[in-house]
């Protein structure tokens, strides 16, 4: 094959059938989040084997053709840390609401079923696959079904079943034995991962809150919930417990590295020592926050320099799940917040949808940065006359260009995007299937 004309091609054919491929010459986002020029990625048996620059690379392997990509930038995947995939059905229903949570979400999630998860959650994963997402991390009902459908999309996801004994929309004292039998049996690729996700401080009791993060301890296993996210979870448990929902979560052993305490809209000066002393994430999720009701605290999260993981929560609270839009949504806030610059570099920024996440997930040594020893996790961003000039990658990339420049993107070193289009699965297939179950749901709201 003319390598020369690999990018041409209508589907991803591999350049010659070897298992070990160079991409190069490429410009990529170092870990340091240096836009490096002329470099080579060495991939493997589905990991990055080297990078260097092209000289050094071709001559340590002479015998391999390198396959040129001088019109791309390599990123990492990135990680989508907080989505509600299937929520997608309810597609724009948030704008106007009050109380979403409970008068909307609760009352139609009711009516889910296993077999509907799999196709509602299509829409929102190719959504973000499509801004460069190549792992989510989703906190939702009947998980089986997310887990299937980013199965078959090709992408990695860090799934967790939600679980409320006094709240929620599917609440019960068996939705936690039901998790826990899902975990212990898990019948999913090493790219799908469990984690714990209890649902808030106001729709779990105190018990079940210690039993989950005594089992995510003994299990080695991330937790992800959400924390302090509307003002009805502040005035329940303040009037249950005495305090505010970040301590009650640290009564409850739940904070700690492979925490993620998603929002924490309500979070006050000690909450937020609180977390960092933990150790534990944030989720930021903004444009969700806004439209929920009001966004978090980032001065007081920059103040106590919180690590966050940016994400987009789910289509209901915020349309769309373009992941890099919503780093430039969050650097704004940032500057309106008066943050420190140092806060949020462009650097720091992206590392909220990479290094942050895969830490807390426990993933760091497998995506996350494009390093020799990680997943071949790569999308590839066209160079165009939109992005230009390029004097700052990242700066360009966050603020000019966001998802539109996504061109290709490899999860495992398997392609999964290709000019935009699906490789693994038909778009007019799941496009079909998800509004079929849209249907099926509408039906019996």
């Amino acid at each position: 094959m003319d390598l020369t004309k690999f990018w041409d091609q209508k589907t991803p054919q591999s350049p010659g059938g070897s298992e070990q491929i160079i991409i190069g010459p490429i410009d990529l986002i170092s870990p340091q989040g240096h836009l490096e020029t002329q470099q080579a990625i060495v991939i493997k048996d589905k990991k990055i084997n080297n990078i260097n620059d092209l000289n050094s690379v071709t001559s340590q392997y002479p015998t391999i053709k390198p396959l040129p990509a001088p019109d791309y930038i390599a990123l990492p995947g990135l990680i989508n840390a907080h989505t509600h995939a299937p929520l997608a059905y309810l597609r724009g229903a948030g704008h106007g609401k009050s109380n979403m949570i409970e008068d909307l979400f609760f009352k139609t999630e009711c009516q889910l079923t296993p077999e509907l998860l799999k196709p509602l959650s299509y829409s929102y994963i190719v959504d973000g696959l499509k801004s460069g997402a190549t792992c989510f991390g989703d906190h939702y009902y009947f998980i089986e079904g997310v887990a299937y459908a980013l199965e078959r999309i090709g992408v990695r996801g860090v799934v967790g079943e939600c679980v409320g004994d006094i709240g929620t929309a599917i609440p019960g004292d068996d939705r936690w034995s039901k998790a826990r039998d899902s975990i212990e049996n898990w019948s999913f690729s090493s790219k799908i991962k469990p984690l714990v996700a209890p649902h808030a401080m106001d729709t779990v009791s105190e018990k079940l809150l210690k039993e989950m993060a005594t089992y995510a301890a003994k299990n080695k296993l991330p937790i992800h919930f959400h924390l302090s996210q509307t003002n009805n979870e502040k005035v329940f448990v303040e009037r249950n417990y005495q305090c505010t929902p970040t301590e009650l979560a640290q009564q409850c052993n739940l904070l700690g590295p492979n925490t993620l305490a998603v929002h924490a809209i309500n979070a006050t000066p000690n909450d937020c020592k609180i977390l960092k002393d933990s150790g534990a994430t944030v989720g930021f999720c903004p444009s969700s926050q806004v439209i929920y009701e009001h966004v978090a605290p980032l001065d007081l999260f920059a103040t106590s320099q919180l690590p966050i993981a940016t994400a987009t929560d789910c289509a209901a609270s915020n349309d769309g799940a373009d992941l890099l839009s919503e780093l430039k949504v969050t650097s704004l806030f940032a500057r309106h917040l008066k943050c420190p610059e140092s806060y949020l570099t462009p650097k720091k920024l992206f590392e909220s949808v990479t290094a942050n996440p895969a830490k807390v997930f426990g993933l760091q040594n497998e995506i996350g940065s494009l390093e020799k020893g990680k997943s071949a996790d790569i999308v590839f961003i066209k160079k165009d006359l939109l992005l230009e000039p390029l004097e700052d990658a990242l700066t360009n990339i966050i603020f000019s260009q966001g998802s539109r420049s996504v061109e290709h993107v490899m999860v495992a070193g398997e392609w999964v995007l290709w000019k935009r289009g699906l490789v693994k699965a038909s778009e007019d297939d799941l496009k079909q299937e998800f509004l079929g179950a849209v249907k099926e749901i509408k039906k019996r709201i």
